[in-house]
């Protein structure tokens, strides 16, 4: 996970950021453990943010049934610079 070369990022049902590996920190041009209890959706542009919300919403309709998707969006550094990208997103329960 820490070494991996994709950012990881793991966040509770709401999006708050519980684990980040040093790709997602060089990504998002911040230290790693400066992105640990924060809302991911400060890393989307303003406009973005609701639409981000709405579909993590959806996807917490499925938690434990194995539910998943892939979300493009538009996300921004620490620094403002925008990017693209690629969200595998699979919610689960570490209750069931």
């Amino acid at each position: 996970f820490q070494s991996a070369p994709d950012a990881y990022l793991v966040t509770d049902l709401f999006g708050t950021i519980s684990l980040a590996n040093q790709a997602a920190a060089a990504l998002l041009q911040t230290r790693q453990h400066r992105l640990v209890g924060k809302p991911l959706t400060v890393f989307f542009p303003t406009e973005s943010r609701r639409d981000f919300r709405l579909a993590l919403g959806r996807l917490n309709d499925f938690v434990g049934e194995g539910g998943g998707a892939i979300l493009n969006f538009p996300m921004q550094a620490h620094s403002g610079d925008q990017f693209q990208a690629e969200l595998s997103v699979v919610p689960f329960s570490p209750h069931t």
